[in-house]
């Protein structure tokens, strides 16, 4: 063999092992993705729609071949590889009986436990959690004439004394969802203290969600916090952007008549197209809006990176459902806070616009401001920079129980006629009453 063969078959192992060393490293990377994005999916950080949609583009990233070269034996590999991690993401499912109502089947549905190995030879996996799939009927509020009250318990956050406060209401909550998000179906809802106002209730499809009630406290503290920091004495709306943004005012709602004293999530109702801007994972919509991650930014800046304010989503600039990341209390604003990692995402994906520009805050990333959406009137603020937020991150995430004694089984219960309670509401007349548990 001369020189010049020699050389050109040393070149081709070469080029044979880089390669190969390519083909690892891609497969690699997109099984750790896998594994990412089942992280995120049993954390119920994304729907399982996102998961599906997610995992076949990885697969098909991962099974196809963009090079002639690549050598089929190798094909196989990467295939089988896939295979087996793919069947270890795929989660049996099962289904339970439960009632026909569209509420009951909300509330109803049991969490599966995880499933041990039948007889040693199978590892044990774990069944997919059984979220029923119910009608969701756009339809505006019901007849509320023909829909009984009930008594409950309203739980109101102050932020700024860090408490909670009780007080007793009635309240009308209509039996068919009207809407839902990847979580929750939304109820239209009638506060009798306040019966020209609209509200919704929003109860969770898990049912674990209902004898850990937390996330409730853990959600209308986390609007609380976000309200802070549009409304406090240094906070965005002070800086008098071009665009002034707000918080729906949450509570808490006690179900005190309700089966098994469930809780749920109540707002105002607000009418218009609703938009997600952000999540927090990282993902920014392709909506030419400045304000709700110039908002997202601030919080993140007037926090000395403590804090960051996500999950932006509303009606224009009224938003709501906001997910808190916090480095320094992680388990303070339940399993959608990231901490650090969360900041991250955030800083990864965020471009600054003429708002952050305006507001003075740090260009992390480097890249060109974002010239396009709104534009504030001035370059920037006269006081030359932004003041602190004050926030005390050793009060945070303290939810109570609704009372010393926990939730009772039942508090009391409705067996009046329908006329007895028409009398007793003065002339509401009402519709057949039965009990459900309310998430």
């Amino acid at each position: 063999m001369n020189e010049n063969d020699l050389t050109t078959k040393l070149l081709q192992q070469q080029s044979t092992a880089s390669s190969t060393a390519k083909d690892e490293y891609a497969a690699n990377s997109c099984i750790q993705r896998l594994k990412h994005l089942k992280t995120l999916y049993d954390n119920e950080l994304i729907t399982e729609n996102d998961f599906e949609t997610r995992k076949s583009q990885i697969v098909d990233e991962l099974t196809g071949t963009s090079s002639g070269t690549v050598k089929t034996t190798r094909r196989k590999i990467s295939t089988q590889r896939n295979s087996s991690l793919v069947t270890s993401l795929d989660e049996s499912k099962t289904s339970d009986q439960v009632s026909a109502d569209p509420m009951n089947i909300v509330l109803a549905e049991n969490v599966l436990a995880e499933n041990g190995g039948n007889d040693g030879a199978q590892p044990k996996q774990r069944k997919k959690r059984n979220r029923k799939k119910i009608d969701v009927i756009k339809h505006g509020p019901p007849d509320w004439s023909k829909i009984r009250s009930e008594k409950a318990e309203k739980w109101t956050y102050s932020y700024s004394e860090e408490k909670w406060y009780k007080e007793q209401c009635k309240v009308k909550i209509d039996e068919v969802p009207f809407d839902k998000g990847g979580l929750r179906y939304v109820f239209h809802l009638q506060d009798l203290s306040i019966p020209g106002r609209k509200y919704v209730a929003k109860m969770s499809q898990d049912m674990r969600d209902n004898i850990k009630k937390e996330i409730y406290f853990n959600d209308v503290r986390m609007q609380a916090i976000a309200r802070f920091f549009c409304h406090g004495i240094t906070g965005y709306n002070s800086y008098n952007p071009p665009k002034k943004v707000d918080f729906l005012d949450a509570y808490v709602l006690h179900l005190k008549q309700r089966e098994g004293s469930p809780v749920c999530h109540v707002e105002q109702y607000i009418a218009g197209e609703y938009k997600k801007y952000n999540n927090n994972t990282g993902w920014v919509s392709n909506d030419d809006r400045n304000t709700p991650h110039a908002f997202a930014h601030f919080t993140y800046q007037a926090s000395k990176g403590k804090l960051l304010v996500c999950d932006i989503q509303g009606v224009n600039d009224i938003y709501t459902d906001p997910q808190v990341h916090s480095s320094q209390n992680v388990k303070a604003f339940g399993r959608g806070n990231l901490g650090e990692q969360g900041f991250a995402n955030f800083l990864r994906t965020h471009r600054c616009n003429r708002i952050c520009q305006y507001l003075t805050l740090t260009n992390i990333n480097q890249l060109p401001i974002k010239q396009m959406g709104t534009v504030p009137a001035n370059t920037q603020i006269a006081s030359g920079g932004i003041a602190t937020v004050p926030f005390d991150f050793e009060k945070s995430g303290n939810a109570p129980l609704l009372s010393d004694q926990g939730f009772p089984k039942i508090v009391e219960s409705i067996d009046e006629s329908p006329e007895i309670q028409d009398q007793k509401n003065k002339g509401e007349s009402s519709s057949c009453w039965s009990f459900c548990v309310v998430l």
